[in-house]
C-alpha cells in the first residue's frame, strides 16, 4: 500500500504511549492480554509495536493511524471502524482490540527471526534531524527499536561520510567515526570524499571507527598491496554475511589528487569476481557488496554493471550517485542490462534524507527507503553524543569575523551558471591576497549562500567545506581560455566547473559549439594573448592535473577561508 505521511497531533484518545515501554520477544503472545466473556483481547499499541508498527491519533481526519518504518502496509481505523470492525474499546488507559483482529492485522509481519539491514549512503555530515532529513540518533534508535521486538540488525555506510558539512570536518572526520562505532556500524566503503583528507587520514580513521572500512580495489601502487580491508565475515544466529567493498575508480578525479597520490584504483568488476570467490569459499551465505561506484555511467562502471556481470552477489548497498533505488534496477537507455536473479540493488538520494531498509525473511530480500517524514524513535545515548559534539564545536564555529550587508548567493542553480556575488568575493580575495592578474574558483567549490548580517566561521566552512588552498601559477593565456571555454561547457546546464572569475572579462555565445563559444577575454583592459603569460590564483584542486593543464604551482598561500576571514576583518562589510 501507498506510504502514508503521518502528522503527529495533540492526542485525541489515548492510542501512543511512552516509546519506551519494554517489547516482549515473541510477536502477539507475550503481549499483555485480558479476557472478557471468553474473548482473548490486547492493547493495540502493544500488537502493533511487537510487530514494526507504530499507532498514531490523527487529530484532522479523527482516526488512528497504524504504520510502520519497515513495511509498506499502513492501516487507518475511525472510531466506527475501530469499535464494530477491529472490536476495539479503552479502558485503564489503553485501548485494546481483540487478539484475533490483532493476529488478522498484524501475523504476517513479525520480525522475529528475521534480519533487518539498514543501510545509508553519501551523508556528508548531516548528522542533525530537520529539512527533511533523519539524525543518527533517529538511525541508532532504528536499530534499537527493531533488535527489541527479535530482528537481527545490521547497520551498513556506503561512503561519503566523513566530510562535508563543519560537524564532521572540524576534526576530519575523527568525530563521525567514534559515533558511528559507538552506534554499532557493522562496516562501510570508502567513498571518493572520504579521501579529501588524504589517504593515510583515511586509514587512520579506520583505526578509531571500530568497524572495518572496506575498499578491495584500492591497492598501493609501490607494492601492489591492498590499502584498505577487501572484505568483512560477520555471523549472526548461524548466518554467515560476507560484506567487501568497491571504491569508484574515479575517485582520483573526485577528490584532489594528492589525497590519493601512491593508490591505484582496480577495476572493481575483476576485484568483485575475486571477492566474491574469496567469500563464497569462506561459507557465506549472503554476500553483500558495498560499493561507491554509483550507476552513472559518466563515472565508468556502475552497480548496475556489477550486478549484470558478477554472479553470486546478493545484495549491493551502493552511494556516489545520489540515487533513490530501493531493490530495482535502474533504467538505462545507452545499455541493456539484466542483474543476475536474485541481486537486489539499493541506494538513498544521500544527505541522510532516507533510511534504507531490507529486510531477509524466510528465503526472501525484500527492500524499500524509509522517508524523512516516517516517525522514528530517538535513541537517547546516540542524540547525547551527538549534541554533545555540536555544542564543543560551536564554541568555535560561532566566532564573528565579518558583516554583510546584503545577501550572498552561493545557491548550486546560480553559482554553477552564472557569476553570482559571493562567488566574485571569493576570486576577489584571491586575487588581491596573491597579487596574481586573474582569479578563479570553480563554481562546485562553494556550497551555500551567506546571509545577511553577522559572518562566522561556521559560514565559511559550510559554503567552503572541502578546505583548499590558494595556489599561483603561471601560465599561457590559452590555458585562461582553456578553463575559461571548459566552465561553460555544458552551459546553461549546471556544471561544477562553472568558474567564478575576478581579473579577467569574457563574453561567449551559448549558441556556439561547447568550447568554442568565448567570443572576447581581456585581461587589466586587454586581450588575452593565447601565448603570453600570466599569474593565475585558483585554488589547489584546480591547479592540479588536467584543469590547468598540469602547469607548475608557483606559490602557496593561505587556505581559502583564512583569505576569506583576513578579508572580512580588513573590510568595512561585505556589502559595501
Amino acid at each position: 500500500m501507498k506510504k502514508i505521511a503521518i502528522k503527529v497531533a495533540a492526542l485525541v484518545m489515548v492510542l501512543v504511549l511512552a516509546m519506551s515501554t519494554p517489547v516482549m520477544a515473541s510477536p502477539m503472545d507475550a503481549v499483555p492480554q485480558r479476557e472478557e466473556n471468553g474473548v482473548v483481547f490486547v492493547p493495540l499499541r502493544y500488537a502493533a509495536y511487537a510487530h514494526g508498527f507504530t499507532v498514531y491519533w490523527e487529530r484532522e481526519t479523527n482516526s488512528a493511524h497504524i504504520t510502520s518504518p519497515v513495511w509498506e502496509t499502513s492501516f487507518i481505523l475511525s472510531p466506527r471502524e475501530f469499535i464494530l470492525e477491529a472490536g476495539g474499546f479503552i479502558e485503564s488507559g489503553r485501548t485494546w482490540i481483540t487478539y484475533e483482529t490483532a493476529t488478522d492485522m498484524f501475523g504476517a509481519y513479525s520480525l522475529h527471526d528475521a534480519v533487518v539491514i539498514l543501510h545509508i549512503n553519501d551523508s556528508h555530515g548531516r548528522i542533525l534531524s530537520g529539512g527533511g532529513q533523519f539524525g543518527f540518533y533517529e538511525l541508532a534508535g532504528l536499530r534499537a527499536r527493531l533488535e527489541a521486538i527479535g530482528a537481527t540488525v545490521l547497520l551498513f555506510d556506503s561512503g561519503d561520510t566523513f566530510h562535508g558539512l563543519p560537524a564532521v570536518t572540524l576534526r576530519q572526520g575523527l568525530d563521525i567515526a567514534e559515533i558511528m562505532g559507538a552506534m554499532g556500524f557493522d562496516a562501510m566503503v570508502a567513498g571518493n570524499h572520504d579521501f579529501n583528507y588524504g589517504y593515510r587520514r583515511l586509514i587512520e580513521l579506520a583505526g578509531y571507527a571500530d568497524f572495518p572500512i572496506l575498499a578491495a580495489n584500492v591497492v598501493f601502487e609501490d607494492t601492489g598491496l591492498p590499502a584498505f580491508y577487501g572484505h568483512t565475515i560477520i555471523e549472526r544466529d548461524g548466518t554467515v554475511f560476507g560484506i567487501f567493498g568497491l571504491a569508484t575508480p574515479v575517485t582520483p578525479q573526485r577528490t584532489h589528487p594528492r589525497n590519493v597520490y601512491g593508490l591505484v584504483f582496480t577495476c572493481p568488476i575483476e576485484a568483485a569476481e575475486a571477492q566474491v570467490a574469496l567469500l563464497q569459499g569462506a561459507g557465506a551465505d549472503f554476500i553483500i557488496a558495498l560499493t561507491h561506484v554509483g550507476v552513472d555511467p559518466i563515472d565508468g562502471i556502475t552497480a548496475d554493471e556489477i550486478a549484470a556481470v558478477v554472479d553470486g552477489i546478493d545484495i549491493i548497498l551502493d552511494g556516489h550517485s545520489h540515487a533513490a533505488i530501493a531493490g530495482s534496477v535502474p533504467v538505462r537507455d545507452d545499455i541493456s542490462l539484466v542483474p543476475h536473479p536474485g541481486t537486489v540493488i539499493a541506494s538513498t538520494s544521500g544527505h541522510m534524507r532516507e533510511i534504507g531498509v531490507i529486510v531477509i525473511q524466510n528465503g526472501e530480500i525484500i527492500s524499500r527507503l524509509v522517508g524523512a517524514d516516517t516517525e522514528i524513535p530517538t535513541c537517547e545515548a546516540t542524540y547525547a553524543l551527538v549534541y554533545a559534539l555540536i555544542a564543543a564545536q560551536d564554541e568555535i564555529l560561532s566566532e564573528v569575523i565579518g558583516h554583510t550587508d546584503i545577501y550572498l548567493d552561493g545557491s548550486r542553480p546560480n553559482i554553477r551558471t552564472r557569476q553570482t556575488n559571493l562567488g566574485s568575493l571569493a576570486a576577489n580575495a584571491m586575487l588581491e591576497a596573491s597579487g596574481a592578474d586573474v582569479a578563479f574558483i570553480n563554481g562546485g567549490g562553494i556550497r551555500d549562500s551567506i546571509a545577511v548580517g553577522d559572518i562566522t566561521r561556521h559560514d565559511l566552512v559550510r559554503v567552503f567545506p572541502f578546505g583548499n588552498y590558494v595556489v599561483t601559477l603561471e601560465v599561457p593565456g590559452s590555458a585562461i581560455l582553456y578553463a575559461l571555454e571548459h566552465g561553460l561547457s555544458a552551459y546553461p546546464g549546471e556544471m561544477g566547473s562553472f568558474l567564478q572569475v575576478a581579473g579577467v572579462e569574457f563574453t561567449f555565445a551559448p549558441d556556439l559549439s561547447a568550447y568554442e563559444r568565448i567570443t572576447s577575454a581581456y585581461i587589466n583592459g586587454e586581450p588575452i594573448v593565447p601565448t603570453g603569460l600570466y599569474i593565475i590564483a585558483t585554488n589547489d584542486y584546480l591547479a592540479a592535473g588536467p584543469r590547468l593543464n598540469g602547469f607548475p604551482v608557483a606559490g602557496n598561500f593561505n587556505a581559502l577561508e583564512e583569505i576569506l576571514i583576513e578579508h572580512f576583518q580588513g573590510a568595512p562589510g561585505a556589502g559595501e
